[in-house]
């Protein structure tokens, strides 16, 4: 089964909802839920939001909601990360209390903070599965070397989600189809473990342009990995940049990792560049 690959909103009322300037009329504890009654310090739109937390290794994961005038929106975030730390998608299987896990990949809303969306067309079908569970259980596949379970206790989320008015807007006629992937499928095609993480930030500070080592931003560089695990200079090349001179350092970056050895693949290394040092994230297995 192909995973799909999810487009952000058009119009990201969630992250509207979040960041911009808004006076809280209200913030109660509803279950396991926090609900926040905002609204917009200029328009007088409604700009509430409901959000559930979880928390794994000392990172935490909330699912939020949130309401941009009559428009609704929800998705993943991850509270005080730089988006240039984290990948352009987030790989994940979850399951609902004792149903089937299911795969879902989500892109990363741009432009906005660090946040992987939910389309709306899914968005009324997720919120009702959310309603009729006791438990979310996420597993986040590609932000660390191995994957990550945040365990949502969803008590109180349909109280929670029954208080934002833009929630009862939302058309029932969505369909998960082309949203929800196969678990399994998802779950046997990891990207190929990295034996060289560990040198990761000497190797990014060693190669950075020395006038540029106050710049922060990603390089893509697509290169085919051997049988053995190394990678091979003919089959490398950047495919994003945020900076044409930050495009060879990349590359050398890219050409010295080591893999552990499995079957030979084309992978996508995304090298963050910033001033305290840098991190790189392998995706795209093939």
């Amino acid at each position: 089964m192909r995973l799909s690959r999810i487009v952000p909103l058009v119009f990201p009322a969630l992250l509207l909802a979040m960041l911009a300037p808004a006076a809280m009329d209200a913030q109660q504890q509803v279950g396991n839920f926090l609900v926040e009654r905002k609204t917009d310090l200029i328009t007088d739109e409604d700009r509430s939001v409901a959000a559930v937390m979880a928390q794994e290794r000392g990172q935490t994961l909330m699912l939020v909601w949130g309401c941009f005038g009559e428009l609704a929106g929800a998705g993943f975030t991850i509270p005080n990360a730089s988006s240039y730390d984290y990948a352009r998608e987030m790989r994940m299987v979850w399951r609902f209390d004792r149903a089937e896990p299911e795969a879902v990949t989500l892109a990363r809303a741009t432009g906005a903070g660090l946040a992987y969306l939910l389309p709306e067309e899914y968005l009324h079908a997720f919120s009702a599965r959310i309603r009729a569970s006791s438990r979310l259980v996420v597993r986040v596949l590609n932000f660390s070397t191995t994957p990550t379970d945040y365990v949502f206790d969803l008590t109180g989320s349909e109280r929670a989600l029954g208080t934002l008015a833009c929630m009862r807007n939302l058309r029932p006629d969505g369909s998960p189809a082309g949203v929800l992937g196969s678990a399994a499928e998802m779950m046997a095609t990891p990207a190929p473990p990295l034996l060289t993480r560990a040198d990761t930030v000497a190797l990014i500070a060693r190669f950075t342009p020395a006038e540029g080592r106050e710049q922060r931003g990603e390089v893509a560089v697509q290169m085919r990995v051997t049988a053995d695990g190394r990678v091979t200079w003919d089959g490398l090349q950047v495919t994003r940049t945020f900076d044409a001179d930050f495009n060879q350092p990349a590359s050398f970056i890219g050409s010295s990792l080591l893999f552990a050895p499995g079957r030979a693949r084309r992978v996508t290394v995304f090298v963050y560049f910033s001033p305290a040092g840098g991190h790189i994230q392998v995706e795209d297995p093939g």
